[in-house]
């Protein structure tokens, strides 16, 4: 009897991060682009990977975005 709530309360996940995966993604991927722009106006760099490890807001903004793509693309 526990199995079924369980699975469906799974359904329903999946159900909505289908249907919104789309306009976060949008939206992950404009903060990408805002905070490397922001970045690179500020000036150049010679290490791209400790600048992304030293910004938190980029770093999260990247992560969430392959989490996004990864479970969408796992519901199809």
């Amino acid at each position: 009897m526990q199995v079924v709530p369980k699975e469906l309360r799974y359904v329903t996940i999946l159900t909505l991060l289908g249907g919104s995966s789309p306009a976060i993604a949008i939206w992950l991927n404009k903060v990408i682009i805002d905070e490397i722009t922001r970045l690179l106006s500020i000036g150049t760099t010679q290490n791209a990977i400790a600048l992304i490890l030293s910004q938190p807001l980029l770093l999260s903004s990247i992560a969430g975005s392959l989490l996004v793509n990864l479970v969408s693309d796992a519901d199809r």
